[in-house]
Formats: C-alpha cells, structure tokens, sequence
C-alpha cells in the first residue's frame, strides 16, 4: 500500500470515530451539567458543586464541602440537615460525611444519624451484625445513650447507627418517639445532620422535614428526576438546594458554562502547586 496516502488517511479515519464517539457520548449524556440549567430549568436554588473525590482532587474536594457547609451553616444556623437524594448511588452518605466533619472541625457537636434504614450498608463506622441504632431507639428497645458512637478521630462528632428496621422504616420514622428522639438531640448537639434514603425509595423523606440539602450527580441525575423528587418528596418551605455532586473537572470545562470556571485548569493547577 502506498503510505504517503494510507497514514493521512487512516489519521482522518482515526479523527472522525473519535469524534463520532465523544458526539454519541456527549448526546446521550442526560443529567445536568451546570448550576445554571439547574436554576434556569428548573426554578430551584443551588448550593455548589462538589468534584469528584480522588488522591488529585482531594484539597479541591474538602475546600468545596468547607464553602458548602458555609452556605449552610452561616445562613440561619439550622438545628438540623437532611442530606438526600434522588436516586441511590449519588454521594449523599459522603456528602453528609464530609459536612458532618467540617462541622466537627469547627468545634461544632455534631450528631450524624443514618436514617437510611432501607439499605444494607450501614455507618463506615458501625459496620456490625449485632450494632443497635435509630430504629431500636424509635421501638423503644434502646436507649439512644447506649447506642450512639462517638467518632475516635474528633469528640465532636457522634454516631447514630440505622440499627435493625424489622419492619417498614416509614412506619418508625412516623413515630411520635422520632421528634422526640429530635427534639432531645437539639438540646445535647449544636446541629444534626440525617443521612436520609434517596427520596425516591419508600416516600421517607417527606416525614423528615428538615432543612434540606438534594444531591445530584452530576452528568447523570435528569432535571425531569430532580423535579419529581422536589415535587413529590420533599418540603419547599425547607428546601434549601441542589447540590451537583461528583463534577469531572476535566470534563466539565469543555461545558463551558459560567460556573465551569470553579474547577477549571487554571484552579486545579493553583490547588495542587
């Protein structure tokens, strides 16, 4: 074959699969991309942007939880947080790990409680066949003194377990002992932040009606899912904003969009230098 004709041809080729890939990829990409779609199409306010989590991101990532527990935190003092999601598998249990300590950072006393009694993955830190928690609290087969665990790295920080449901969950969060269990928990914390089930799992979220933090994937959460989960799920009076979560700084600068700046080259650099 001649190669004078063959390797420009073949590069030609190589350019257009390429191209033709990242044009399928890019079109059926359905989630949301920026702060501002969110906004605009759906009349909804935002909290920030959180990048992915990574050995490279990480300084990035914890700068931008800190900036998130500020809008939070500063605006009114909220005695409660409740950290959800539309759909499992979108950061929400990070998230609210990562807002609860930053708080405890500040010598904040913090009760994180997983209330996503639903799931089988329980506390990164209570990992345990025989561990007691919210749901033995609520049934009154435990006393929450007994089960909460306090953090070994920060004794701001404490521990509420989802405990055994043996049961359904929204049954025992409709409980008249849920509000108390609350009430008694703003009196020994400064602030508790509920690790809730995504709000599409069995309608729990609507009976947690705290101020309320929403995390989307970034990418991968549709406006049209984002919009259901508000409409139907969760409390617009505590509302308090969506949060896009899992960003892919290099992805999202080709975007373009206003707040693709945020983790742009320029600030990635500037992070790690």
């Amino acid at each position: 074959p001649n190669n004078m004709i063959m390797l420009p041809a073949s590069t030609l080729i190589a350019f257009g699969i390429a191209g033709m890939i990242g044009w399928l990829r890019e079109t059926n990409r359905k989630g949301l991309v920026s702060m501002n779609q969110v906004e605009v199409v759906l009349d909804l306010p935002t909290l920030g942007m959180l990048p992915r989590f990574d050995s490279h991101n990480e300084v990035i990532y914890l700068d931008a939880v800190e900036q998130l527990f500020n809008r939070l935190w500063l605006m009114d003092r909220p005695r409660s947080i409740l950290i959800t999601s539309a759909r499992p598998e979108e950061g929400k249990t990070t998230t609210a790990w990562a807002l609860a300590k930053a708080a405890a950072d500040r010598d904040i006393r913090v009760l994180l409680i997983d209330a996503d009694m639903r799931s089988g993955r329980k506390m990164q830190a209570a990992r345990s066949v025989s561990v007691a928690g919210l749901a033995d609290v609520l049934r009154g087969q435990a006393d929450m003194r007994d089960v909460v665990q306090r953090n070994p790295h920060s004794d701001n920080l404490t521990l509420l377990p989802a405990g055994h449901p043996k049961g359904i969950p929204t049954r025992l969060l409709a409980l008249d002992s849920f509000n108390r269990l609350l009430e008694t928990s703003s009196q020994n914390y400064d602030l508790v932040i509920i690790d809730s089930p995504p709000s599409f799992v069995g309608g729990d979220c609507w009976l947690l009606s705290h101020k309320t933090v929403l995390i989307a994937k970034w990418g991968s959460t549709t406006a049209q899912e984002i919009h259901e989960a508000v409409r139907m799920q969760l409390h617009r009076n505590t509302f308090a904003g969506v949060v896009l979560n899992m960003v892919n700084p290099r992805q999202n600068v080709r975007y373009g969009h206003p707040d693709s700046m945020y983790l742009s080259r320029e600030i990635t650099r500037y992070y790690r230098s």
